[in-house]
């Protein structure tokens, strides 16, 4: 019996009103007809195997929908809520994901306009994670300027039960100069390179990016460097400039430590290990680095 491919894309279309704003429904208050939340979407290519009479060879089973809402809020109504789909037969997970969208009108625009609002320094939302099996959430940011080149990032993997809304401060890494016009934000229920299991759920809400204006991100043979990585007991700063601050941020976004004045060797001795990102700062810019601790 032959088989035959199928695909299959799904996709909510939306007809409202844009607004103008760094991040539309940051809350997840404002809902479609379907119970998906405005200027949030995604796009899903399912490929589904047929036989040559058409009757389908999969056993593709839906945990609802991959993205819509919740009742579960942090505040307010409603919050983002996940979902994932599996294809019992081929033995391939679909995971739930969601993209910030500028205008619930266009057929499909997963970023945002940030033209004039200034560079991303701080992506912050609070979440819940039921996994099932292995599997991790994944919260990603990239920012491109106003040719379109990508000139800062960052993701995070969140893996593990968390029964209550925990907050998170994504630091936003750059590693070009420039200025924002473009940025993308998206939720995953599980990792790119990891399980995506039928039963995972996971609870978003209260999205919010803080923009940090009248500082330039210096990227280049300027940039301070840290060394060694990993490190153990003592880390060093490389630079001719003079530090003014030093913002000490875990693997979670949260920050760890503040250090001010022209510090050029600090004592890590007694942090976790695991990994950092360092935000210099130097005058009216900020210096991004990341950096392992390995005792």
């Amino acid at each position: 019996m032959k088989k035959l491919t199928l695909l299959l894309i799904l996709l909510t279309i939306r007809f409202n009103a844009s607004a103008q704003v760094p991040t539309p429904n940051p809350g997840f208050e404002l809902q479609s007809v379907d119970s998906t939340p405005l200027y949030w979407g995604a796009l899903t290519l399912f490929a589904i195997q047929i036989d040559s009479n058409g009757n389908s060879l999969d056993s593709l089973v839906f945990d609802g929908k991959l993205y819509g809402t919740t009742t579960d809020a942090h505040t307010g109504n409603y919050a983002l809520e996940l979902r994932n789909a599996y294809d019992f037969y081929a033995q391939i997970g679909y995971e739930g994901k969601a993209f910030a969208m500028q205008d619930s009108s266009q057929f499909y625009s997963p970023s945002l306009d940030f033209t004039n609002l200034g560079n991303p320094d701080v992506v912050s939302f609070f979440y819940k994670y039921s996994p099932m099996g292995n599997d991790s959430a994944y919260v990603r940011v990239k920012v491109y300027d106003e040719f379109f080149s990508e000139i800062a990032s960052s993701d995070i993997s969140l893996g593990g039960l968390v029964s209550t809304y925990t907050q998170v401060n994504l630091p936003v890494v750059y590693y070009q100069t420039g200025s924002a016009t473009i940025v993308e934000l998206g939720f995953f229920n599980s990792t790119p390179s990891g399980t995506t299991t039928l039963g995972t759920r996971m609870q978003v809400d209260d999205v919010s990016i803080t923009t940090t204006t009248g500082i330039s991100y210096a990227v280049g043979e300027e940039n301070i460097k840290v060394s060694p990585t990993p490190a153990n007991t003592l880390m060093h700063l490389t630079s001719s400039q003079k530090i003014d601050k030093i913002n000490v941020f875990d693997i979670n976004g949260k920050l760890t430590q503040s250090i001010k004045g022209d510090q050029k060797t600090i004592d890590c001795s007694v942090w976790p290990e695991g990994m950092y990102l360092l935000k210099i700062s130097s005058g009216n810019k900020i210096f991004s680095q990341k950096t392992i601790i390995k005792h």
